[in-house]
């Protein structure tokens, strides 16, 4: 109509987003927090209304139900390049908003309230940490148990004892579901699909102490050598560690604002409870 919106409704239009956002990805997520490319979200309005009464996740991760869509060269229904960022913006919202993230009104695909919701920012990132340590070949919580041996790397992590955990030909479970139905393209080997999961581990794991948590960022952080980076296409991902740590700009950028999030240089916002790993 042209009227000015009010805070209430620009408020309530935020907290809409919110709420759809986290039932979308509870419904395109599969148990390893690998995340769907493109996942379907249908809500028309009639009469070409902005907003309305509606179910976006009711066919989630299709479009209404049996529906695909795609873009940027990236397959519907694949851990890809354009979920990879997932991780780190569920983590940056649990640190920025570490009680709201963990209070998301979930609904059922009919609209009805779940009386108790078993979806949040932190049970989202507790699956990808819970992916290493069940299926990682070392014990990143424990300080050099990863750590290359036998050679003059030392103190350096040695990345194919975690690519178990995310790398389905090496055994990995979980990265193909109902939710994420197509295999992850490109693999855990390219920097931007593996960096991103490193995020799990801002958000307590009850299984896990502080210490263990922060010793499993500190194995991932000794995965590169900066002084000696690549620049492998992420589409050849034959050459191992190497391809982990990249200098070209997709994969680089992945890399800088997964190590921004996990480096604990981000704090909650004012007015909110302190994130604190318990």
């Amino acid at each position: 109509t042209g009227a000015r919106s009010t805070l209430k409704e620009l408020m309530e239009a935020f907290d809409g987003a919110v709420v759809a956002s986290y039932n979308l990805l509870e419904r395109a997520t599969c148990p390893s927090g690998a995340v769907s490319n493109w996942a379907g979200s249908v809500a028309d309005c009639p009469g070409g209304a902005l907003s309305c009464p509606g179910i976006p996740w009711a066919f989630t991760p299709h479009v209404g139900p049996h529906g695909t869509c795609t873009g940027s060269g990236t397959k519907w229904g694949s851990w890809g390049k354009d979920a990879c960022r997932a991780p780190w913006r569920i983590a940056m919202d649990y640190i920025l908003y570490p009680e709201e993230s963990t209070q998301v009104k979930m609904y059922d695909t009919s609209g009805q309230l779940e009386g108790s919701p078993e979806f949040s920012a932190k049970v989202y990132l507790n699956r990808l940490a819970k992916q290493y340590v069940r299926n990682a070949k070392c014990d990143g919580g424990k300080p050099g148990d990863c750590d290359i041996r036998g050679r003059t790397d030392a103190n350096k992590t040695d990345a194919n004892k975690l690519a178990p955990a995310f790398v389905a030909e090496l055994g990995a479970p979980d990265v193909i579901c109902h939710n994420v139905p197509n295999a992850p393209d490109p693999s855990w080997w390219a920097a931007e699909m593996s960096h991103p999961t490193f995020a799990g581990f801002v958000a307590p794991v009850e299984s896990l102490s502080a210490a263990e948590s922060t010793a499993w960022l500190g194995t991932f952080a000794r995965i590169c050598d900066f002084a000696n980076l690549s620049s492998f296409p992420d589409t050849d991902t034959t050459h191992g560690a190497a391809d982990l740590c990249s200098t070209t700009y997709f994969q680089a950028s992945q890399q800088v604002i997964s190590a921004m999030v996990t480096s604990g240089s981000l704090n909650a916002l004012p007015g909110t409870p302190s994130m604190t790993l318990k």
